[in-house]
């Protein structure tokens, strides 16, 4: 659908639209279904506002598809209330992310909350993702490749 009320320039995202997002892919050269391969689940529950993602047991060697140099991985999850008004002008954006985690040993099932402030009608967007580190003397180095 597009915005049939107002003028070229100053037409708006409808809420509508918002499902051609499902299963979006923010990172083309390492797309999250060649990266995890286990089924997380997740979900919106609009009377709790508690959004989240319950991920199983992950067992690195066959479950992770890792980059050359990396020791440990992390999970995270974020939620948005999307409201498109900007004259109302909130956004509230929450994340939660795993402890990192050694790729070289077997993972128990765990699961990421992160709860919203109420809003009946906007949209509710779930992010999910694995992000790899390096240890090196105790320090955790994100990884870019």
């Amino acid at each position: 659908m597009i915005d049939i009320v107002n003028i070229r320039g100053e037409r708006k995202v409808l809420y509508e639209n918002f499902n051609v997002l499902r299963d979006f892919n923010s990172n083309e050269s390492a797309p999250l279904n060649n990266t995890l391969f286990v089924v997380a689940v997740a979900s919106i529950d609009r009377l709790t506002w508690l959004v989240k993602v319950v991920i199983p047991e992950i067992s690195p060697d066959v479950q992770l598809n890792k980059p050359k140099g990396a020791t440990h991985y992390k999970i995270t999850a974020g939620a948005a209330l999307v409201i498109l008004d900007h004259a109302v002008g909130i956004e509230i954006i929450v994340t939660s992310e795993s402890d990192a985690f050694p790729n070289n040993s077997a993972t128990p099932g765990f699961t990421l909350n992160n709860t919203l402030a109420p809003n009946a009608l906007a949209p509710i967007l779930l992010v999910f993702g694995v992000s790899f580190y390096q240890e090196v003397n105790s320090g955790y180095y994100s990884l870019n490749n």
